[in-house]
């Protein structure tokens, strides 16, 4: 069944206030951007943003949950070699002049309310990503899964803290040798 163009607008439009929310927040910072940079960026009245967002706290959760992934495990790929992926999609990341960091990590660095429904959802997409380190480290056999995980989604955000303080790409490569290292013993 096809959507009709009255059912798609309310939809458009919320992405499109979205989009522009990413666009702002990513770009310039949570706590710098208002809602009237948003609704003129979107192209709509504050009115319309608020009937899609009851506050910008909302709109801010919604931001930072557009940006979780979904985390799968590849059966025709080994473990390691999943892991290893992850980490050279970052270093292809790091090579984009836009790049400012981690949305999560941003907003929650951000946010001095802890109990700001952004600062959950960005808990639980790193919380999603170590269980993804964790599964795959179950999947290779590795004799600390946990502790291996743990370790990986640290590497993982510790290099995006790092290219961001230095701007030097090759924390990448350095990163890369230590999922290297860290998961030699995996099958």
């Amino acid at each position: 069944m096809r959507e009709t163009q009255a059912e798609a607008k309310p939809r458009d439009t919320r992405d499109r206030i979205l989009r522009a929310a990413d666009e702002l927040f990513y770009g310039h910072g949570i706590n710098s951007v208002g809602v009237d940079a948003i609704a003129a960026a979107a192209g709509v009245t504050k009115r319309t943003l608020y009937h899609h967002f009851d506050s910008k706290d909302a709109l801010v959760a919604a931001y930072v949950g557009a940006h979780t992934a979904n985390f799968r495990i590849h059966a025709d790929r080994s473990a390691r070699e999943q892991i290893l992926r992850a980490f050279e999609k970052l270093a292809q990341r790091l090579q984009d002049d836009g790049f400012r960091g981690c949305a999560f990590i941003n907003a929650a660095a951000e946010l001095s309310d802890r109990k700001h429904p952004a600062v959950a959802v960005a808990t639980n997409a790193k919380d999603a990503r170590e269980a993804w380190f964790r599964d795959l480290a179950k999947l290779g056999r590795a004799s600390r899964p946990e502790l291996l995980a743990k370790q990986l989604a640290i590497l993982f955000d510790g290099t995006i803290a790092q290219f961001l303080v230095r701007r030097d790409a090759t924390v990448a490569a350095a990163a890369l040798a230590a999922a290297e290292a860290l998961t030699a013993d995996l099958t």
